[in-house]
């Protein structure tokens, strides 16, 4: 029974997940026209149009503050529609390594499908669980995450997409909450025990060499 409390006591000093926001360091939109770069100090990212002419964004994510080893328990991305929305279509959201500034090449990585989520009208906030995704990257070792979102196309004759705020957000006054980020819980990677961890584990030994020796004597 000495040896099972022994066990139990250890566990107490177990780490808890640590909530973390990994901020976006680099925002652009491209013209469905050769991909050009619409405008990077632009307040809105402008992903929207028609079936053949369909604007696309892409969004880079610092992961600072996550090191390898770590466990992502939860990671999820979150952006803001700016009102100028139209309902029916869909989000396409592609995820890439990134190295910290959006340039037109970005708006190619199309290989690695995160998610979907329908557009909506009015001023939505969309969420998408990117949690295996951020920890492919935080396995890797890599800098930062990059989030591709395209429009599914559907019809010629409809007009699909949002403008999202984007990290220039004061140019139209947005909030600064309601510039693109990734929410992550996570824990600690180190198999360390901690401090407490110790003190307890020894505390249990002594315990149990205690009543090992009284019960010699007896």
């Amino acid at each position: 029974m000495i040896a099972i409390a022994a066990i139990a006591i250890v566990g107490i000093g177990a780490s808890h997940a640590t909530p973390l926001t990994l901020a976006d360091v680099s925002d652009d939109w491209f013209s469905s026209a050769g991909n050009i770069s619409g405008d990077s100090t632009d307040g809105y990212l402008r992903t929207f149009g028609s079936t053949g002419s369909v604007s696309r964004s892409a969004i880079e994510f610092s992961l600072s503050g996550l090191s390898s080893g770590d466990v992502v328990n939860s990671a999820i991305f979150r952006m803001k529609s700016t009102g100028t929305a139209v309902a029916g279509g869909n989000f396409q959201f592609w995820g890439y390594v990134g190295d910290g500034i959006v340039t037109s090449s970005d708006s190619y990585p199309t290989s690695n499908l995160l998610g979907t989520l329908a557009t909506l009208g009015g001023q939505p906030l969309y969420l998408l669980d990117v949690t295996s995704f951020i920890q492919s990257l935080v396995n890797a070792g890599n800098s930062y995450a990059g989030i591709l979102i395209t429009v599914q196309e559907e019809s010629a004759s409809t007009f699909l997409g949002n403008d999202i705020v984007s990290r220039d957000t004061a140019t139209y006054g947005f909030n600064v909450a309601d510039v693109p980020a990734i929410d992550v819980q996570f824990s600690a990677g180190s198999n360390v025990p901690e401090p407490d961890s110790l003190l307890l584990l020894g505390l249990a030994l002594t315990g149990l060499v205690a009543t090992r020796r009284k019960s010699k004597q007896a």
